[in-house]
């Protein structure tokens, strides 16, 4: 069974994720991992749109559809 490789724009309401990468310019790459996005993170989308809310943790953060395009995940499936 193949598992489906997507952006975070890409994942349903509710779902929880694991963060297989993230491909941006260096700096938006570190802003992420100073939120807790990085390899190997679990996280739940919580609400689309623009930002998209995501449950890191205990946090909440809101993501600009932008940077969600950046982060690379795993859903399971």
């Amino acid at each position: 069974m193949d598992r489906q490789l997507q952006t975070l724009c890409g994942v349903d309401r509710g779902r929880s994720v694991l963060v297989t990468h993230v491909a941006s310019e260096s700096g938006d790459i570190a802003r992420l991992r100073e939120l807790g996005i990085d390899h190997g993170r679990r996280l739940r989308v919580v609400q689309l749109g623009d930002p998209i809310i995501c449950q890191v943790g205990e946090c909440r953060i809101g993501l600009c559809r932008r940077l969600a395009r950046c982060v690379y995940v795993d859903d399971g499936r």
